[in-house]
């Protein structure tokens, strides 16, 4: 089986590129090129080079012939990762289906997780639903790649329940993220489940407690701009709201033309534009 994981730096898709068509050269098992070739068109797709990307997975698919395989379930990813990037999220849910479908079918669990974890995200409205799912699966699974989603699961899942304003819920979620990174050695991954606690313990009004964790971590990360974001937002809810300026100011010149943070965080950059400017 190629280690397709340990070819990955999603922080530097065309360096991915380079690795997966270095070990394309040396590849004999078409089913292993087809793999090989769905990974090169994810890389296009984190670019949003689109036609790129629909070109690697037609060789993908001429490679597979219609054998229902790990590669075939990593081609119906793809091209529904590709639709739902280029902004056809509806057209990309037939395809997660079906590689769903698949997975479960070849013994894929990871792959099936992969699946269920990108149809939470394209149908919105039952994302609980398919992320309670996914968990079912991974915390049920023997295989290790299946239970490596556990702790993205639980974090998705908090914040879900977070959004629809259950913290409570949320950070039970969240407190077995943190639980499960501490196990695993990845002190960045640790500290952004540790962010998120310190956000539910805030909302249920546990400042003090909240304080504590985002203190400790802006030891670490003095500007990082979601510490500098909580910690404002926790010295005003204990109506410190002088104190908490230089934090909001800091946490607002790097978000305030972030799309995702205007998409989706639109209610904490009004927060944060408003201590600034009180």
């Amino acid at each position: 089986m190629i280690e397709i994981e340990a070819m990955w730096d999603f922080g530097d898709p065309e360096v991915s590129e380079m690795r997966f068509r270095s070990a394309l050269v040396e590849c004999a098992d078409p089913l292993d090129c087809a793999e090989l070739h769905t990974q090169i068109a994810r890389t296009f797709s984190l670019r949003r080079q689109f036609k790129e990307c629909e070109a690697e997975l037609d060789l993908a698919v001429a490679l597979v012939q219609n054998k229902v395989c790990r590669a075939s379930v990593r081609i119906c990813l793809e091209r529904g990762r590709c639709l739902s990037s280029s902004g056809k999220p509806i057209d990309a849910l037939p395809w997660f289906q079906r590689a769903r479908a698949e997975a479960e079918d070849t013994g894929e669990a990871g792959l099936e997780i992969d699946a269920i974890h990108m149809l939470a995200i394209g149908d919105s409205d039952n994302a609980l639903e398919w992320n309670l799912l996914a968990v079912q699966r991974a915390e049920w699974s023997a295989d290790v790649r299946a239970r490596k989603w556990l702790t993205s699961l639980y974090n998705n899942v908090g914040w879900t329940y977070f959004e629809t304003g259950d913290p409570d819920t949320a950070l039970g979620y969240f407190e077995r993220a943190v639980s499960l990174r501490e196990s695993m050695g990845n002190p960045a991954n640790l500290k952004a489940a540790r962010w998120s606690i310190a956000g539910c313990m805030r909302e249920l009004g546990r400042i003090d407690e909240a304080l504590a964790i985002v203190s400790d971590l802006l030891r670490d990360q003095p500007d990082d701009a979601l510490n500098n974001q909580e910690m404002a937002l926790c010295l005003a809810a204990q109506g410190l709201e002088s104190q908490s300026r230089p934090f909001a100011e800091k946490a607002w010149v790097a978000l305030k033309d972030d799309l995702w943070m205007q998409e989706n965080r639109a209610e904490v950059l009004s927060q944060l534009q408003d201590l600034v400017l009180d």
